[in-house]
């Protein structure tokens, strides 16, 4: 025994021999001082590139010495705070094994696997995919903060970009990569290519410096002048103009809608008059004075400028009748969209500045509102951009996937791939197959009334939202998945299903900007997202019962035709469908999308409708009487073809889809092979179009007051022969409106009736602010969060 502690013995060092360990050195050592200093420095790489960000968003490209570029120095930053980052955690990953040995209660497997964890984004990726979880929270939370880093990697050079559009045009195509000369009378000549010469003395330099100011304020560029017989003379100032840009020009000569057709051209005074604008838009509207514009017709100005590479079009009305679409600057945006993500993600889609836009700067109703969409706020062009069966209409490569699910319906891009989807579930939603899901309807209602009768008893507060919205889930789920997943027994104010899909729509915008973030959502393990939100775990619980019954669906494939369909996923395999449309991944996104779009729009629309009748008691009344006349008691259940034939109910859900305006986000359209014309306006094939069912149903022409809920409007348009109904665009329209119409219709009528006819309710902590649309968040949220109606049943009535 005592040989074996001097061996021991002479294997420990001399405690005297020992170096001497200094303070510092005994600090970083024995403290968690350098991994501290570690974050703090992460922290400060990251806010100094944001603050680098905004120094130069809306700005021309700034020249760096040594040849540095935005780009470089965000790749630096980027990369010191991720090896800053991923040491500090590794380090705390690391200090969990030794927690592990002195407590002994570890296996040596576990220890090995934080050891392999602690050493890079690999080892964490094993930790997580692990069935049998050595870890705890912190582990688990740890792991995927050393994944997170390297999965954004790839995307570090993009927050900053430089976007080219490229625009054919009929002639004088030039192409100039990057110019660091001086353009001057000596460089016109061999040094610079003849069409770029050309395409420049035509029009460019007379509104260039409208947009960016040269290194040199006091230099002149060179300029067209216009002799009397029309021709185009090139002449260049003896000074200089040196520019840093990088251009791409696709141009052809401007040419005004005049008789003569003379080349625009703009003297040297009136360049310099321009030069004084700080708004790019006052300088495009500027009036010139030229022997060339004898009518002083307003310029467009042909540049659309994002950061420091240049994108130019060029109308030419001398040959066509139809002017191509302006480009208007509706933001010198340096980080690409990132001043349209910035309002997406924000979710202030709808900022009253941006609604002012086409009438206040751009004199009419048509926008670029950035360098690939085009936005129409014009109701009666509608039809024509979210056109039927007469047109092609693909949606916007840049927008799908979203909420999570790239292969169901609702992001499908190609127009006949689309129809093809859609076409084996539109006969499971007509209206003759809702019609026969009406006592399964009833049965619903009749659970909420007996539900709200205990609530009067009890004269609890609750949200009408949660309630409608479990009603509406029940509903589609019996329909579509053959059974009901009861979310009216669930016990009220709470309603985890709402809230999960809420923060689904919360995070759609983002899931825009960060489409990884969509691949990292669907496969986060159940019980990683159980640890992290329990929240967000019911969209997880969710997404794997669907997931179970599409693949149990598929098992018994061969026994569906279409005369035993019983659910969704039975229509969903179709025989005419292709195999490829048949995968366990395709049947279950698409049933997860059919829940929420079949529940929350609707729920919400229910909700707003209660909110506004209980706060206009006449027109509560005068809605309560007529409904006495097809439910003569209060628990008479009424059909639904019965209720559409009440002129005052009808009203009354149109005014309520109006005011709830359904889903709020964009949804951009492409004719793909023709071009669609818009009043003098010319919009290529291909242009994404766009607009919102807000500007439609706020428009102040076609509905007064359109804030104030006003049933009689309808009632009114009627009896003139006005057909209001064609401006109800909540469902969309065309091609690709929500196919669930029909479904969202009867639960309107069937369950607004029933409430009405047999509750009293009042209003509690419900403000008009609360129901109010100031962002978009897919369906319409308040300032503070989504919309919501509280109240108390106070009445049941009995006759």
């Amino acid at each position: 025994m005592s040989e074996n502690t001097d061996q021991q013995s002479q294997l420990l060092p001399d405690k005297e021999k020992q170096p001497t360990k200094d303070k510092w050195t005994l600090l970083f050592r024995n403290t968690w001082s350098f991994e501290v200093l570690s974050i703090l420095f992460t922290a400060a790489c990251f806010i100094t590139l944001c603050c680098l960000l905004l120094v130069y968003n809306l700005k021309q490209s700034p020249d760096l010495p040594q040849g540095l570029t935005l780009n470089s120095i965000v790749s630096i930053l980027v990369t010191a705070a991720q090896s800053s980052l991923l040491f500090s955690v590794g380090n705390a990953i690391g200090q969990l094994k030794w927690i592990w040995s002195r407590q002994g209660k570890r296996q040596l497997y576990d220890m090995q696997a934080v050891d392999d964890a602690s050493r890079g984004p690999l080892g964490s990726l094993t930790i997580l995919l692990q069935r049998q979880h050595p870890g705890s929270l912190l582990l688990s939370l740890g792991a995927t903060v050393m994944i997170i880093p390297v999965a954004f990697d790839p995307f570090v050079q993009q927050i900053v970009s430089y976007p080219v559009r490229q625009v054919i045009s009929p002639s004088d195509v030039a192409t100039m990569k990057q110019t660091r000369f001086p353009l001057s009378a000596e460089n016109t000549g061999d040094d610079v290519d003849d069409a770029f010469d050309h395409a420049m003395n035509a029009g460019l330099w007379p509104k260039f410096l409208s947009w960016i100011r040269p290194v040199r304020q006091e230099i002149v560029p060179g300029l067209s002048f216009c002799r009397p017989d029309g021709a185009t003379s090139a002449m260049m100032t003896s000074t200089a103009c040196l520019l840093d840009v990088q251009i791409q020009l696709t141009c052809t000569p401007v040419r005004l809608g005049l008789d003569q057709a003379h080349a625009v051209s703009i003297l040297p005074t009136e360049l310099r008059r321009s030069l004084i604008f700080d708004d790019p838009y006052a300088a495009m509207l500027q009036r010139l004075q030229h022997p060339c514009n004898p009518g002083n017709t307003p310029v467009v100005a042909p540049i659309t400028l994002q950061c420091s590479f240049t994108d130019c079009k060029w109308h030419r009305s001398d040959k066509s009748p139809k002017h191509q679409v302006r480009l208007v600057q509706a933001e010198l945006s340096g980080l690409a969209n990132f001043g349209d993500d910035r309002c997406d993600v924000s979710g202030n889609d709808h900022d009253p500045t941006i609604r002012a836009l086409p009438e206040i700067l751009f004199e009419g109703p048509i926008v670029r509102i950035n360098p690939r969409q085009v936005h129409i706020n014009d109701p009666d062009f509608y039809e024509e951009i979210y056109a039927g069966s007469k047109a092609k209409r693909d949606k916007d490569t840049s927008y799908p996937p979203r909420l999570s699910a790239s292969l169901s319906v609702i992001s499908t891009i190609a127009h006949d791939h689309h129809r093809l989807r859609r076409s084996v579930i539109n006969q499971f939603f007509s209206k003759k197959s809702v019609v026969g899901l009406e006592p399964i309807i009833q049965d619903k209602i009749d659970k909420l009334a007996e539900k709200f009768k205990q609530w009067a008893k009890k004269g609890d507060v609750l949200r009408f939202e949660y309630a409608l919205s479990a009603l509406t889930a029940d509903v589609i789920t019996h329909y579509c998945y053959g059974t009901s997943y009861r979310y009216l027994d669930d016990q009220f104010p709470e309603n985890d299903l709402r809230e999960a899909f809420g923060n689904l729509f919360v995070l759609n915008h983002l899931l825009y900007f960060f489409p990884i973030l969509c691949t990292l959502l669907n496969n986060i393990p159940p019980r990683l997202m159980q640890l992290v939100n329990p929240k967000a775990s019911v969209m997880a619980a969710l997404r794997s019962r669907i997931t179970q019954q599409s693949r149990e669906t598929l098992q018994k494939k061969g026994n569906v035709t279409r005369e035993n369909r019983e659910t969704i996923f039975d229509a969903l395999l179709d025989p005419n469908l292709p195999p490829s449309e048949k995968t366990l991944a395709r049947l279950s996104e698409e049933g997860l999308i059919i829940l929420g779009a079949g529940s929350e729009t609707t729920a919400n629309t229910m909700s707003l409708a209660l909110y506004h009748l209980t706060n206009n008691p006449d027109v509560l009344e005068k809605l309560r009487a007529e409904l006495k006349i097809v439910m003569p008691t209060p628990d008479t259940p009424a059909k639904w073809s019965d209720l559409e034939q009440l002129p005052y109910l009808t009203a009354v859900i149109n005014e309520s889809l109006r005011m709830a305006i359904g889903g709020s986000w964009r949804l951009p359209r492409i004719s793909p092979n023709a071009p669609v014309v818009y009043g003098n306006y010319f919009i290529p094939a291909g242009t994404p179009m766009i607009t919102a069912s807000y500007f439609v149903h706020m428009n102040p022409t076609i509905f007064p007051d359109p804030h104030r809920f006003d049933p009689g409007r309808w009632i009114e348009a009627n009896a003139s022969g006005e057909r209001l109904t064609r401006y109800i665009v909540s469902f969309s329209k065309g091609t690709r409106n929500c196919v669930g119409i029909n479904l969202a219709y009867a639960e309107l009528y069937l369950v607004i009736a029933r409430i009405v006819r047999q509750f009293d309710l009042e209003l509690c902590e419900t403000t008009p602010e609360e129901v109010r649309f100031a962002r978009d968040y897919v369906v319409p949220h308040a300032e503070n969060g989504p919309w919501s109606v509280k109240g108390r049943i106070v009445r049941v009535l009995e006759k």
